[in-house]
């Protein structure tokens, strides 16, 4: 088993815990602003500092402490993304309980459960979620304080005579006049690095999601593994766009960025992450591959239509050599491509899924170091990442500093294809509750399994090949990976997503199908086209594809649809609800996958 390592090329600098990183980088970055933010898009721009970030941490931990809570108090925080969510998250984390981060995309019904799962005694929640958290107060006897995030008036008309409703704002004033009065439970007390801190329940239904138990040793070990490899620099701006319960923006967006000094902008909404980049000048920002790809299309629509598409792509490969040489002159070749972002983007790190290599090209040529990354909660939850010193485009990079790395194949060879195993501080204390699903990930020598099929270069660059629980096995023992075709797919014009999956077919053997998403108007010489029209245009792409892979990996059935694929809230394809949802059209039809193909689901 071949194990590799992750390099430093950057120093960090030491902190025993969350809070000591906190009111370390107040002392370090006194006069520089942590967060900016608006209540509503035309409203007045509001910016806190990093001292008042932690003045205000600091207020609400210790008026959480007056609340008589356990010492394992879970602290649940429901909301959207907002200034409030940080505060209320690093209160929580840093001495007053275990915080439990909930995704506020579930439906009530799943929230209800992850709350009685977790035991949660506060519940933190935003007026966005209030109606849903009103009617699961009432039966929820287990929750002792439920506490708006919003600077505003709790309706009595909702709340009734239930006297666990409190203002977040109400119990900052308190804690402000608690710490005047001398009272030192919050900031004096002593955090356990080695304890359970936070529970991140994983994306699925609320029966398969598993509680991550983290601790504050984990999520600083990784803050300073990202450390060693992707400097920022204290004033840069990022933009805040993924949920804050997922670890990504949670440990990367939100965490390191303060570690590092960097201003968070929470932006207006995704109909305005355009004018947020042009109007705070963003220059760093973490993202799912989903976003730039859609200003990728966006982006190659308008030099195409502005006639500067063949100049561009003439540029592009002179530029790149020209860098190449020492003469790095791309960001002012590209300056009116680069204006479109607000003119200063100078690092994307994205995760969670595979992207188009010409589109990690394409964001360099221009001047945006532009890398992937890879990680999971588990691992709290960076393992991997392309960086400066070490960018393998196509790789998801080499391990971060401090962090191992191994396949899990019967020989130590480079290429050799197995299970991606990781080992360092990072890795999980386990699931909650569940000391059998942990020991099913977790080695006796601690290596976490991810579940992931991939391969380690002779650079010692990370490539992932799939899942091991989407893997097809076909009777000759081949195996195939839908990750691996479904990126060919999803590079033709007009396929916006798909799903690979293996099929039973005749003679028990397993057909590869897929479902394709196509977008209409991403080809302007098929507006109009009918259904028929369609088919034949995929269909020819589809031959293609199957002329550049082993006969064994053919797409031998295909399916079409106009509609969104299932989707996890960080935009991963649910494999299995989609699979049954096909299925189900099948079952109802009373076709097989020959009779069905070609068709569009709709019209089945």
């Amino acid at each position: 088993m071949r194990v590799i390592t992750g390099q430093r090329y950057f120093e960090a600098w030491p902190f025993n815990n969350l809070m000591d990183m906190l009111r370390q980088c107040a002392d370090r970055h006194a006069d520089l602003v942590a967060y900016r933010f608006r209540r509503k898009p035309e409203e007045a721009e509001i910016t806190k500092t990093y001292p008042q970030l932690v003045n205000d941490i600091n207020f609400l931990g210790t008026a959480l402490m007056s609340l008589n809570l356990s010492t394992d108090a879970k602290i649940a925080v429901y909301g959207d993304n907002c200034y409030e969510w940080a505060v209320a998250y690093n209160s929580a984390i840093n001495g007053c309980g275990i915080v439990v981060p909930l995704d506020k995309l579930l439906p009530a019904r799943e929230i209800e459960i992850l709350l009685d799962r977790s035991s949660s005694e506060v519940l933190f929640y935003g007026l966005k979620q209030a109606d849903t958290v009103h009617k699961i107060a009432k039966h929820n006897k287990n929750l002792k304080y439920l506490i708006c995030l919003d600077n505003e008036s709790i309706k009595s008309e909702d709340t009734g005579a239930d006297s666990r409703y409190l203002s977040m704002y109400e119990l900052l004033n308190k804690g402000e006049h608690l710490l005047k009065q001398g009272d030192r439970s919050f900031v004096d007390i002593t955090i356990n690095p080695d304890a359970m801190a936070a529970i991140f329940f994983t994306s699925g239904t609320t029966a398969s999601a598993k509680g991550v138990m983290l601790s504050h040793k984990n999520i600083c070990a990784n803050i300073r593994s990202i450390s060693g490899i992707l400097p920022l620099y204290p004033g840069e701006r990022s933009l805040s766009l993924l949920p804050l319960h997922h670890t990504f923006e949670n440990t990367v967006g939100m965490l390191y960025m303060l570690y590092s000094g960097v201003c968070i902008c929470f932006t207006d909404g995704l109909r305005h992450i355009m004018k947020n980049m042009q109007e705070w000048q963003i220059e760093c920002m973490i993202a799912v591959p989903v976003l730039f790809e859609n200003m990728y299309t966006r982006l190659q629509k308008n030099l195409k239509s502005s006639g500067k598409a063949g100049l561009i792509s003439v540029l592009r490969p002179i530029a790149r050599r020209l860098s190449y040489l020492g003469l790095d002159v791309r960001r002012r070749i590209f300056s009116e491509i680069l204006a479109a972002f607000g003119g200063k983007l100078r690092l994307v790190v994205v995760g969670a899924a595979n992207i188009d290599s010409e589109i990690i090209q394409t964001f360099n040529d221009f001047g945006i170091e532009f890398y992937m990354g890879y990680g999971m909660t588990e691992a709290s939850p960076v393992i991997a990442a392309c960086h400066r010193q070490h960018n393998t485009i196509g790789t998801v990079g080499p391990p971060l500093p401090e962090v191992q790395i191994a396949i899990d194949a019967p020989d130590d060879q480079s290429e050799a294809i197995g299970e991606i195993l990781t080992r360092s501080d990072c890795v999980m204390l386990g699931y909650y509750h569940d000391p059998e699903a942990t020991a099913e990930v977790i080695t006796p020598d601690g290596w976490l399994r991810t579940g992931d099929i991939g391969q380690i270069d002779d650079k010692g660059a990370l490539k992932i090949t799939g899942r091991a629980k989407s893997m097809i096995v076909l009777n000759n023992g081949k195996k195939v990976f839908p990750e691996e075709i479904e990126q060919l797919l999803n590079q033709v014009p007009s396929i916006t997503e798909s799903m690979v999956w293996g099929q039973p077919g005749a003679r028990d053997g397993v057909d590869i199908c897929a479902l394709i998403r196509i977008e209409r108007e991403q080809l302007p010489e098929l507006t109009g086209a009918d259904d028929e029209t369609w088919v034949k245009h995929i269909k020819k792409a589809v031959q293609a594809i199957n002329q550049g892979m082993p006969v064994y990996k053919g797409i031998r059935y295909i399916l079409l649809t106009d509609q969104e694929l299932i989707k996890t809230t960080t935009l991963k394809i649910k494999r299995p609800k989609q699979f049954q949802a096909v299925q189900k059209i099948l079952q109802d039809k009373n076709l097989t996958m020959q009779q069905a193909q070609n068709r569009f689901l709709e019209s089945l």
